[in-house]
């Protein structure tokens, strides 16, 4: 649907959806995504004031529509490398991940798409394959703040960790669908209604992560040890916070205090991160920033 078939849809008419539209304006004639980002930086700062105002929800959530359409409008690009290697399997984890791979293969014309929608029939194809070569395999589901059935907002994401000769991998061929540039705009922080940007925006953000995400990227798989289940669930722990964490605790580091046990506990449903930390803070968020002029850049 075109914005202007949305908007004849919407019934739009006021003074906020004029000033948003004039911002959509300067979107369509932005010719790179660097310049449509800059008008959206601009829409996401409208939006973040306004929402202090505002008396109409339903306007509001109209208004967040014309914000996703140019969003979604944006040519794909990832915030960092994802080609992936393309090596000769020596083990039978990398048999496992060049199998499933070309499995991935058959289905898109990896990596130059976003495989959003692909981690679980993927990660059933890792098992599938881990059945074979006599492996044992648990598929893991990732939901915001590590809860089940409890509607935060809707991230859910499906990896696998392997068993093998004494150690356990973690696999997940569909990561870079945390690094899609449309999903990792800083600025949607502090936004009413809209998550927050992607595990790769927080992941980039210091050299340990960053390390591990690139790995993940390249091989399809990290070894598991405390460090690197640490920082690769801290990507997602990151961003299941909305921006009221950030302005109420005034903490810009991008870091958290969760060791690699409690993410195990995450993991088995033992603990989650809603025991830890304020449920305003965590998944959509519901009130307006009360700083809409909030820096949410690292310091």
């Amino acid at each position: 649907m075109t914005l202007e078939k949305l908007i004849k849809k919407l019934n739009l008419d006021n003074e906020y959806f004029k000033e948003l539209y004039n911002y959509y304006q300067q979107f369509q004639k932005s010719k790179t995504n660097t310049e449509k980002i800059k008008v959206i930086n601009l829409m996401y700062q409208y939006l973040k004031i306004i929402s202090l105002t505002i008396n109409s929800e339903s306007d509001l959530k109209n208004l967040r529509k014309i914000l996703l359409y140019c969003e979604k409008n944006l040519s794909l690009e990832f915030i960092t490398d994802i080609t992936p290697s393309n090596n000769q399997a020596t083990n039978v984890i990398e048999q496992i991940i060049n199998e499933s791979r070309q499995y991935l293969f058959k289905k898109n014309n990896f990596p130059d798409v976003d495989l959003q929608s692909e981690c679980l029939n993927t990660s059933l194809f890792v098992i599938k394959c881990c059945q074979k070569y006599s492996l044992t395999a648990k598929m893991y589901l990732l939901q915001p703040a590590f809860i089940t059935n409890l509607d935060l907002c809707y991230k859910r994401h499906y990896f696998v960790i392997i068993d093998c000769n004494n150690d356990q991998y973690l696999v997940d061929l569909t990561y870079s669908q945390f690094f899609v540039l449309s999903r990792c705009l800083l600025n949607r922080l502090g936004l009413i209604g809209l998550s927050s940007p992607q595990p790769g925006t927080f992941m980039l953000m210091n050299d340990n992560r960053k390390k591990i995400a690139q790995k993940l990227l390249k091989d399809g798989y990290i070894k598991l040890d405390s460090n690197s289940l640490k920082q690769y669930l801290d990507g997602f722990a990151l961003s299941y916070r909305n921006g009221l964490f950030y302005e109420d605790t005034q903490d810009f580091s991008y870091e958290t205090f969760y060791s690699d046990n409690d993410y195990w506990h995450f993991l088995e449903g033992e603990d989650n991160q809603l025991k830890h930390e304020n449920k305003r803070h965590l998944g959509y968020q519901k009130e307006p920033l009360k700083n809409p002029y909030l820096d949410f850049r690292k310091r």
